[in-house]
């Protein structure tokens, strides 16, 4: 059983078409060329993505850094209304909360980069039911393979980005 629970969305502008220039490969492996292990490659579009620490959410939030670029000398479709957070042991699959509707699909230009943080609220209450209040960490998982439609990608990329975070 899965139970979908509302998240939240980080308050700041959506700056679509605010994008830096992109170097292919920079989010998916390091200087020395080894894999990242929050770094995802789906068709053209580069993904990076964690849970941050932030004194900007209210206790019992995480929120996202979701980068992304795009490596192909062409636009490519992204649509971020379909981002998750997963936590497996749970259950539970989270929404972003988007109140102003700042979040839509969107086109990532040729060869540009850029980055939101995206709001989850109620993760830590599921997370307590589960022992972390006891010290015991979980694991939030980053289920952004819906975001990018119509992709031919391996299966393997499409895995989502898993961490273990302490409340």
């Amino acid at each position: 059983m899965v139970l979908v629970v509302s998240a939240g969305c980080y308050h700041h502008a959506f700056r679509i078409g605010a994008y830096e220039p992109h170097v292919a490969d920079s989010l998916v492996r390091d200087a020395w060329g080894a894999p990242l292990p929050n770094g995802r490659r789906v068709g053209c579009l580069e993904l990076w993505s964690a849970p941050i620490a932030s004194t900007e959410t209210a206790p019992g939030d995480v929120l996202v850094d979701l980068r992304f670029g795009n490596r192909c000398s062409h636009p490519t479709p992204i649509d971020f209304t379909r981002l998750r957070l997963t936590i497996p042991a749970a259950g539970l699959v989270l929404e972003p909360w988007d109140p102003r509707a700042e979040l839509h699909p969107a086109r990532v230009q040729a060869l540009t980069r850029g980055e939101e943080r995206i709001e989850f609220h109620g993760v830590h209450p599921p997370a307590y039911r589960l022992g972390a209040t006891a010290g015991r960490a979980v694991t939030l998982c980053i289920a952004w393979a819906a975001m990018i439609p119509g992709d031919d990608a391996a299966e393997g990329e499409r895995a989502p980005i898993c961490n273990t975070v302490w409340p």
